[in-house]
């Protein structure tokens, strides 16, 4: 939270009405744009393209607001009486402060309002969309944003994978999947036993290798194909096919 107060604070935001993941996803925008040069951006497209799997986690919150007639009815037909008239009153104080915290506006509930947000706080008009591939979404976005750029569709792509839901629900369904590391992730080692979960936003700024040296613009690495490769006639989503994976590597280095 001192993170995210800091943002606010350099950016201007009112917290009260934006969600985490749109405060992180404003502030990786800003660092991604001041990295370019001005005259690089000018009337150029801008597109933005974003690996998201989730909703914030704010939104879960709302889905819990439903559940209250049902949970007092749980607790009336389980509890004594009096226990019960004193569960009652603790979860209506919960419920009532819950409601007072949540902000209903769907231009935050509702993620693609980012691009929105992000054409009003930087000026710039923007092209943009979400890409859902589980946790392949930044890869994905990335995928789908060179191919903007190699037909000439946009001038400038942001892309990147943000997330910000690590709600409960979101946890129990990994959980219950067998996917959820149970101490500690380690990523391509055979000793891990699952996956860790955390919340952030990357964005990069892609374009043409020409324009970039054009503009003078600083380049980190130069992304010289992709490919891709749906695992869906393997066993399950969590467990990559050998074949898929070596057509999506055979089609990047074709």
């Amino acid at each position: 939270d001192e993170i995210i107060n800091g943002i606010c604070r350099r950016m201007k935001l009112d917290y009260s009405k934006f969600t985490r993941l749109q405060i992180m996803s404003l502030e990786a925008i800003r660092q991604t744009l001041t990295s370019l040069n001005k005259n690089s951006l000018g009337s150029k497209k801008i597109a933005m393209v974003l690996g998201c799997g989730w909703l914030d986690k704010q939104s879960s919150y709302y889905q819990l607001l439903d559940e209250q007639p049902s949970l007092e009815d749980y607790v009336r037909k389980n509890l004594k009486k009096d226990d019960a008239d004193k569960v009652i009153r603790r979860l209506r104080g919960f419920f009532l402060k819950l409601k007072n915290n949540l902000n209903p506006s769907t231009d935050v509930i509702i993620t693609p309002s980012l691009f929105k947000n992000a054409e009003r706080i930087f000026g710039h008009k923007i092209e943009g969309c979400l890409i859902d591939a589980a946790c392949a979404s930044s890869l994905a976005a990335i995928d789908i944003a060179v191919k903007k750029l190699k037909a000439r569709q946009s001038d400038i792509v942001l892309t990147g994978g943000i997330d910000s839901n690590l709600g409960v629900e979101n946890f129990i369904i990994f959980s219950k999947s067998g996917t959820l590391a149970r101490k500690r992730c380690y990523p391509f080692d055979t000793k891990s036993d699952g996956l860790s979960q955390g919340d952030g936003a990357v964005i990069f700024a892609l374009q043409r290798l020409e324009d970039a040296i054009k503009y003078n613009n600083k380049i980190y690495g130069i992304i010289k194909s992709c490919g891709s490769s749906s695992d869906g006639r393997g066993s399950s989503l969590f467990s990559p096919n050998v074949v898929g994976q070596i057509r999506a590597l055979t089609q990047a280095y074709e």
